[in-house]
């Protein structure tokens, strides 16, 4: 069964009352998956697990709604109609008009999760003030400084208003998921009405030719397995000085352009663990280490456990439960 959101079909895998679990199309074949919430009337939340590039959505062109994010790991990439972008790391939260936005998004990084939340401001008001007198005036605060007088803003939030984003990750039993997150998402409308808006503490937009740009670094950084690139070499072939590099490097990626490499090579070096007999030293000799203890500390450092427990660990979940041995969790 399939149903439509944010302009694109998706494929439910599960359906209870008031929530749909979904297998989502991306480009290059790639999927991602929403845990989809319907808390009210006009007030639809979901928890979206991607691990793609790119997610190809159409301009919905929905007038009054307005798209909560929240980013927990990853990192999340927007288009806006001047062709500049913005990127939403973990921890930051985001407030965008739909109508704001182009037929473009993706994750630089291969992978996101977080929430949205989408606020339909026609139909939700009426609704929430019914449930929660005095909601109708929080909206209007909201409306008022996300939507008529922006139309798009990015934050790190701090205290409770942190706290409220920490407690929609936790564990419910399945019972209590919809009530729950009715109860934290009347919570957060009420830190979103009350938050001070402080606009120069971050600079949203990054334009299209410097996207372009660091797109070319992060394949030469690709490309890089046996780490043999110096960061020289790198802001050359980029026309670009150290400086300029690493300023820009970090604003799309969230990372320095080492830390992305090294990222790149544990990933490659967890693949081969998983999916080959290779031994250890040849691993490492595959990604440019002399030998395998240095390997083997860089690997711990990465992922928290050495090469040889990576791969116990995982070929028992494999034994046990099949290619599918990890799943996702929420």
């Amino acid at each position: 069964m399939n149903f439509d959101l944010y302009g694109c079909q998706l494929k439910i895998l599960e359906k209870d009352e008031g929530h749909i679990f979904c297998q989502v199309p991306c480009a290059d074949g790639e999927t991602g998956r929403m845990d989809i919430w319907q808390l009210f009337p006009g007030i639809v939340m979901s928890f979206n697990d991607f691990q793609a590039r790119c997610f190809l959505s159409p301009a919905l062109g929905r007038a009054q709604v307005l798209e909560f994010n929240h980013c927990l790991r990853g990192r999340y990439e927007c288009q806006f109609e001047n062709s500049t972008y913005a990127y939403l790391g973990p921890g930051e939260i985001a407030l965008s008009r739909l109508d704001s936005l182009q037929r473009w998004s993706g994750f630089p990084l291969g992978e996101y999760y977080g929430i949205s939340l989408l606020l339909d401001f026609a139909q939700g008001g009426e609704a929430l003030e019914r449930i929660w007198p005095g909601m109708g005036r929080n909206l209007k605060k909201i409306r008022e400084k996300f939507w008529e007088a922006r139309c798009y803003y990015q934050c790190q939030p701090r205290g409770a208003a942190a706290g409220c984003l920490e407690g929609f990750y936790q564990e419910i039993p399945g019972e209590s998921r919809l009530n729950f997150y009715r109860l934290r998402t009347l919570e957060l409308l009420e830190h979103l009405g009350a938050l001070k808006v402080q606009e120069q503490n971050y600079h949203a937009y990054l334009p299209r030719q410097k996207r372009q740009r660091m797109q070319q670094v992060r394949r030469l950084l690709e490309e890089d397995l046996e780490g043999r690139l110096r960061l020289e070499d790198v802001a050359r072939a980029a026309d670009l000085g150290l400086t300029a590099l690493k300023e820009q490097f970090q604003a799309v990626y969230g990372l320095s352009p080492m830390a992305f490499r090294r990222q790149v090579r544990m990933r490659r070096a967890a693949e081969l663990l998983e999916g080959s007999s290779r031994k250890v030293g040849e691993i490492a000799g595959l990604l440019g280490y002399e030998n395998a203890s240095k390997f083997s500390r860089a690997f711990r450092s990465s992922v928290g456990e050495s090469p040889a427990a990576y791969r116990s660990k995982r070929r028992e979940k494999e034994r046990l439960f099949g290619a599918e041995a990890a799943p996702r969790s929420r």
